[in-house]
């Protein structure tokens, strides 16, 4: 299977979700090599962020979605490795913040075979981890993933507005605990440092894969 392809076409499916429920607002991102795209949608999400990843020796997709703070819906994320031969891990979540999904793979059968994250308390109880035994259990399962994503975005659409300054505190320090324990996973880091260096690698971990929320800037994220 070209792995390539089809995460490119994959990350193009979640770019056409989001036009799908209106017009996202892109954020300007610099160029560190490879494709970021990054969204908010009033009514929607404050932080959507598309990534992929390639080169001669792994293709990644990174998929995160951050609610707006007036609510307390989960964070999605989603983030798929392959190499040239195999996928050799597929990760995803709901990760509660006020409000927890449940078990929402209920309606899929996945058996996780890849050890829980030291940090793993910012995710739910039904985190998935596991890579896949063959290519028709890999597209089967990104096919459900499209479908629960879309599922989500309904979800935010028709979500209830917090009025409460005091619970729309508790979720933006929520959020920011996610991002702040993110940011800390060592192996991401040390990748990006190859890569980019310290400092660049800092700034992409802290601004654009996982933002916090600062209530105080001019625009989000």
């Amino acid at each position: 299977m070209n792995y390539k392809n089809y995460l490119d076409n994959l990350a193009t499916d979640f770019i056409e979700l989001l036009y799908q429920h209106g017009n996202p607002h892109p954020y300007p991102t610099e160029d560190f090599g490879w494709d970021n795209w990054r969204y908010s949608l009033e009514g929607y999400f404050r932080y959507a962020h598309i990534e992929r990843y390639s080169d001669d020796k792994i293709e990644v997709l990174h998929v995160t979605t951050y609610p707006y703070v007036t609510c307390g819906e989960p964070i999605f994320g989603f983030d798929v490795i392959c190499v040239e031969s195999k996928v050799v891990g597929i990760y995803m979540d709901f990760s509660p913040i006020l409000i927890d999904y449940g078990n929402f793979t209920k309606d899929i059968n996945i058996k996780n075979n890849k050890p829980l994250p030291e940090w793993a308390s910012i995710f739910s109880d039904y985190f998935v981890r596991f890579s896949p035994q063959d290519d028709e259990e890999f597209i089967n399962f990104c096919k459900w993933v499209l479908n629960k994503y879309e599922w989500y975005l309904n979800k935010l659409k028709n979500r209830i507005f917090i009025n409460d300054r005091n619970i729309s505190r508790s979720v933006v320090e929520l959020q920011n605990e996610y991002s702040r324990v993110q940011q800390n996973n060592p192996r991401t880091f040390n990748i990006l440092k190859k890569k980019l260096g310290e400092e660049k690698a800092t700034y992409f971990m802290n601004t654009i894969l996982f933002p916090t929320y600062n209530e105080n800037a001019n625009e989000q994220p």
